[in-house]
């Protein structure tokens, strides 16, 4: 056992190292000796380590004063890649990034939900190909699945809006196409990646984001960790019920939050009165144009939206709610209402310093968020959770 020890120690260091730089975006030495607390000689130990790994890299900045440029550290950007994919209702999205999170928009490639679970892996294998060849290793691959997913065992579970992949052994059937190490990660909590490592919550320790899409999932970090529930299955706030004669949800039950007040739920509304398909980017668009019916739909949609964020508040007590919606592109005051009309509901006593921001990050962060977050991992666990 005390053979152990040593090792363990190491990798607890190494994590610490990783995560120090990974949420400054680079730092010296010095740095990571004065902030850890770890002695010079074994943070210049620890570094070398990690530099031959391939998972840090050097480079020189000019300080601000007259002087030599100081060595810092960062994580590597052009010489390793993790590939991100964001798997959607109607559009999935393939693209690159550097281990730094720098999403690449050149290595964009986009193509339509296919139909089919094996469509999704043929067109996967498919495109993944170039992506691979544009850097000199690429070190994994981030997955942003809807749905409820069994993380641990990489599989789909169910998912109300994308039935194709039900019951699938996603992470390695697309490690076997892509021929990598895959991690999947299901969208709210990719969302909360994001916001975490690369939007407005790097430095709060107890924040939701509520994600509007095709349904209504919620990602929840309390006291610094990602809140995920026994099976994986934590954060399905759009299948509570709000409504128990409402209208039939894809889960199956209903009256959910979601049948009121997702992205589906507008466009079922909208397509009735112009009779024909309508995206939401077209819908929030004529409602900003002016169109009354529309903007009565939007209306619509608030109160019960603020029911379902009302109980989140009382019951979780988050610092911040950070709302992911196409219906904040309408303009105005739409945060600031709803915002009150939770505030009406909600707890006074929970609700009091509850900020309501809008999401700055995306799934695209996320799903790369979760490759990287598992390389960082892969050096040692956080401290506290060995």
């Amino acid at each position: 056992m005390s053979l152990a020890r040593p090792d363990l120690l190491r990798r607890l260091n190494e994590r610490r190292v990783l995560d120090l730089v990974r949420a400054a975006g680079a730092c010296s030495r010095a740095d990571l000796t004065r902030r850890t607390g770890i002695s010079a000689p074994t943070v210049s130990r620890l570094v070398s380590a990690l530099l031959e790994a391939g998972v840090l890299e050097e480079f020189d900045a000019v300080e601000a004063r007259i002087g030599r440029p100081s060595k810092q550290l960062r994580l590597v950007g052009d010489r390793a890649q993790v590939l991100g994919l964001t798997l959607g209702v109607h559009e999935t999205r393939l693209f690159a990034a550097g281990l730094d999170g720098a999403i690449d928009s050149k290595s964009l490639h986009t193509f339509s939900t296919p139909a089919t679970y094996e469509g999704i892996l043929n067109e996967l294998g498919s495109a993944v190909r170039p992506l691979k060849r544009r850097a000199r290793r690429t070190l994994g691959l981030g997955v942003s699945v809807p749905g409820l997913l069994d993380e641990d065992q990489g599989r789909s579970l169910f998912s109300p809006n994308l039935h194709q992949t039900d019951g699938q052994p996603l992470a390695a059937d697309l490690a076997r196409v892509a021929g990598m190490d895959v991690t999947i990660v299901q969208e709210s909590r990719a969302l909360c990646l994001a916001e975490r490592h690369y939007g407005g919550a790097r430095d709060l320790r107890d924040f939701l984001v509520v994600d509007i899409g095709d349904g209504v999932g919620v990602g929840i970090v309390l006291d610094g960790r990602m809140v995920v529930g026994r099976k994986g299955l934590a954060g399905e706030f759009g299948h509570m019920t709000v409504e128990p004669n409402g209208p039939r949800c894809g889960c199956g039950n209903r009256g959910c939050l979601e049948t009121r007040c997702s992205n589906r739920a507008v466009l079922e509304r909208a397509e009735q009165l112009y009779g024909r398909p309508i995206t939401i980017t077209e819908a929030v668009q004529q409602a900003r144009d002016g169109d009354s019916r529309l903007l009565a739909i939007f209306d619509d949609t608030l109160p019960w939206l603020a029911i379902g964020l009302a109980s989140l508040i009382n019951g979780l007590n988050p610092e911040a709610v950070f709302l992911h919606s196409p219906m904040l592109d309408l303009g105005g005051d739409v945060l600031e209402r709803l915002e009150e009309l939770t505030r009406a509901r909600a707890l006074p006593t929970s609700m009091d310093g509850c900020r309501f921001v809008r999401a700055q990050g995306c799934k695209d962060q996320g799903a790369v968020g979760a490759a990287i977050e598992r390389l960082v991992s892969a050096r040692g666990p956080l401290l506290g959770t060995a």
